[in-house]
């Protein structure tokens, strides 16, 4: 019933296949992919049926860069579905957005339906009901501004304090586990080693009585490998009292997104976050039980004005916190963008729909030239109802097949092999991005997210 291996997905497509959105990159690449959109992924094989639902998680995420690239390959998916008689129900799940319509429209050409529509009551919209009881558990915000400390010691006494204020809760598990929630890996690490040394002694040197121990400090940050992530989410469900459980887990957003650990109700907020939308998905990861309370300490930087800002007018900031969240931005149709990936949505195209094997490549030129303009035509379509702009995409899609035939005449003139691919032994389309330049083919995204390349530097002596 269950299935994770690419090559058998491709011969029996799932009823319900998961999967993460910059993995779509590879349809350019790989061919058998069109079974997953109603084709037999090698001839003979059966059919299956298209998708009917879309169901896009986290929807706040998909903006700037992974956004604008993610439009462009939509385009393309959404000509090889219509081709097939198909166009699927999408819905987007997100908590923090602002300018959906704009947004939606650029990635999937649709307009936006919001479900369930609005209620009559701001307290009870259906998602969250708001418990106004005395005494009714919250999530409180802090701000603190160490006007004369420097950084680091606001760091350490701020963390300290709140640490140990786990040890003095009447002895529950309420706020044993505090998260340090940093805007990069290189403030993290830094604290990271503050909680190993100067943390525990400031909890032993200024919290007596009874200071608490700090041995446990955990990472969780794109430092650590891909199958650690797991088994530091197992770590966070140990209650105090366990040998394992984590004092202090410093974290980048990595934790803003599908983290659920209800017992976490502490955390440090290292600076303002670079959006509201963050700032609101990472300090929401605690006080999300009904019995729990939780606590957001945020530790603002004197030096940093915008810090600075935000401490000045922090209540007037969180009375309306959703009405600041920042609008997101998606461009399909900016120059860039289409230099990047429109040739790779062409291809994906023409290939998902009737050229899917490496072989086949070289069949463009024999193609009649209705169906070339039909590709064409709905690939423009469907780039102007997304973002407005026909004949620039016209232009460039009408360049991209004229590249696409040149390339085929010289191969085949020179006695090549030809294929989508580039390789040594034969001329190809297309070839992984940021490898040099062999010949004419076009670099080419193999995950949305690595969307820029990389410059070679070197040091010399003088």
């Amino acid at each position: 019933p269950v299935q994770v291996v690419d090559h058998f997905l491709y011969e029996h497509p799932p009823s319900f296949l998961l999967g993460t959105i910059d993995k779509f990159a590879m349809l350019t690449w790989d061919g058998r992919g069109r079974a997953f959109f109603g084709a037999p992924a090698v001839s003979g094989n059966p059919s299956f049926r298209p998708p009917d639902l879309v169901i896009q998680d986290e929807l706040h995420l998909i903006s700037g860069p992974l956004g604008t690239i993610a439009a462009v390959y939509e385009s393309a998916i959404d000509v090889v579905l219509a081709q097939r008689g198909m166009s699927p129900k999408i819905v987007a799940a997100t908590a923090t957005m602002r300018g959906a319509d704009t947004q939606a429209r650029r990635l999937y050409a649709r307009q936006v339906r919001v479900f369930p529509a609005p209620g009559v009551d701001a307290d009870d919209s259906w998602f969250m009901h708001e418990d106004r009881t005395d005494g009714a558990p919250n999530r409180r915000y802090i701000g603190l501004l160490g006007q004369a400390h420097s950084p680091v010691t606001n760091t350490v006494h701020s963390t300290a304090a709140l640490l140990n204020a786990g040890e003095e809760s009447a002895r529950t598990d309420t706020f044993w586990t505090t998260l340090a929630y940093h805007n990069s890996r290189r403030e993290l690490g830094k604290t990271m080693t503050l909680g190993r040394d100067d943390i525990p002694d400031r909890i032993k040197v200024a919290l007596n009585p009874r200071p608490r121990k700090c041995s446990n400090v955990r990472e969780l940050s794109g430092n650590i490998a891909g199958w650690e992530v797991p088994e530091r989410l197992k770590e966070l469900d140990l209650e105090r009292g366990h040998a394992e459980a984590v004092d202090l887990l410093p974290c980048t957003n990595m934790i803003s997104v599908g983290v659920d650990v209800g017992r976490l109700n502490s955390m440090i907020v290292m600076g303002q976050p670079k959006t509201t939308a963050e700032y609101i998905q990472a300090t929401s990861r605690v006080g999300r039980q009904r019995d729990g309370a939780g606590v957001v300490l945020v530790n603002f930087s004197p030096t940093k004005p915008r810090d600075r800002s935000h401490f000045e007018s922090f209540r007037r900031f969180h009375d309306a916190l959703y009405r600041w969240v920042e609008p997101t931005s998606v461009t399909p149709e900016s120059g860039p963008a289409l230099d990047r990936a429109l040739h790779a949505a062409v291809i994906l195209a023409v290939r998902l729909w009737r050229l899917p094997d490496d072989e086949q490549a070289k069949d463009l030129a024999t193609m009649a030239d209705d169906d070339l303009q039909d590709v064409l035509n709905r690939l423009v379509d469907r780039l102007q109802s997304a973002s407005g702009s026909r004949e620039l995409a016209e232009e460039r899609i009408r360049e991209i097949f004229d590249w696409w035939r040149a390339a085929i005449e010289e191969a085949l003139s020179a006695g090549r092999s030809f294929k989508y691919r580039s390789e040594a032994q034969y001329r190809g389309l297309i070839r992984r991005f940021g490898t040099p330049l062999k010949d004419e083919s076009k670099e080419t995204l193999q995950s949305m997210r690595n969307v820029d390349g990389e410059v070679p530097t070197s040091v010399e002596k003088w």
